[in-house]
């Protein structure tokens, strides 16, 4: 069973050579879709969704394109097919709609191969008129109202269903204030430095030292990969996890493994907040997914279990 990492929100320009791979192989090679109806000019303005696994392995791709403010296409979701039949089109599907919920759209259209219709109907799509002929296959067109979304269930940690995208240090930190405020159970924080300014920022310490305080049912797991940084810069969240010895654990990742592109803030069991690279801000954060969280949370205990108290954080402990 393949555990996924993550859902990279991309563009074509950013990641074609693996969006095209996956896409020839699925729909030009497997289902013999001709070539110039597979590759056509709506790619280079589209959002595109790229899953990948604990291995860095691409493993299934999708894409919206916009039709007007209100209305979007989903199209072109392919898994490949050593990984199929363990929920990642299901996952995707939904991520993909969590996102356009984000975007302010309020009805998304496809059309489906014929095979995969039960894939749509699952999550509230409803069949248009009869089966077609599409690229050589019959194809049922689908649509989904996605209606407006509650304002008071907004970034409502276990409630908002949106999929929101960050682009900036802004963008990050005001979903990372949002998430950790929520917080009733636990914060398990994967980071190269502990990011200055940002897991320290005042609004985020606060919250984080409620959750500590908040008795033996709560913890506080911090991974980094650069202790000597935090130290150098006497990053704020050191200090109180100084303070808190028994309620916040941070720990260096062994510096024999490779320490993760991604970073990420998982909260309770829905909230993640998750950056693509830890040099950058891009990336996205959800507020009710408790499969990618399961799945990331699977992911930093093993990482954990490879991780030691460095040096310097012992010395700033004393």
């Amino acid at each position: 069973m393949t555990t996924l990492k993550y859902t990279r929100i991309t563009t074509w320009l950013e990641n074609e050579s693996e969006l095209r791979a996956i896409r020839q192989q699925v729909f030009v090679e497997e289902q013999g879709v001709p070539p110039e109806l597979e590759w056509d000019d709506k790619d280079e303005n589209a959002v595109h969704f790229l899953v990948k696994d604990v291995e860095d392995r691409n493993l299934a791709v999708a894409r919206l394109v916009r039709l007007s403010p209100e209305k979007a296409k989903v199209g072109r979701l392919a898994v490949l097919p050593e990984f199929r039949r363990q929920g990642i089109a299901k996952s995707l599907l939904k991520f993909v709609i969590g996102y356009a919920r984000s975007e302010g759209f309020n009805l998304l259209t496809l059309s489906a191969n014929i095979d995969a219709t039960s894939l749509y109907a699952n999550e509230g799509f409803q069949a248009l008129g009869s089966p077609h002929e599409e690229a050589g296959s019959l194809h049922q067109r689908m649509e989904l109202t996605l209606g407006t979304a509650k304002v008071e269930a907004a970034n409502a940690l276990g409630q908002d269903e949106r999929v929101y995208r960050t682009h900036s240090e802004t963008d990050y930190l005001e979903h990372l204030k949002s998430l950790t405020s929520q917080a009733k159970q636990s914060a398990l924080i994967l980071t190269w430095d502990l990011e200055k300014n940002i897991l320290d920022n005042p609004d985020v310490l606060d919250a984080l030292s409620r959750l500590a305080r908040g008795g033996r049912a709560t913890q506080i797991k911090i991974l980094l990969g650069a202790p000597k940084t935090p130290v150098a810069q006497s990053n704020q969240l050191l200090a109180l996890a100084r303070r808190l010895t028994s309620n916040i654990e941070i720990k260096m990742l062994n510096p024999e493994l490779s320490f993760p592109e991604q970073v990420y803030v998982l909260i309770d069991d829905d909230g993640v907040l998750l950056r693509h690279h830890y040099e950058k801000w891009e990336g996205f954060c959800c507020y009710q997914d408790p499969g990618t969280v399961k799945r990331l949370k699977d992911e930093f205990m093993r990482l954990l279990q490879h991780s030691q108290v460095s040096q310097e954080l012992r010395q700033f402990s004393l």
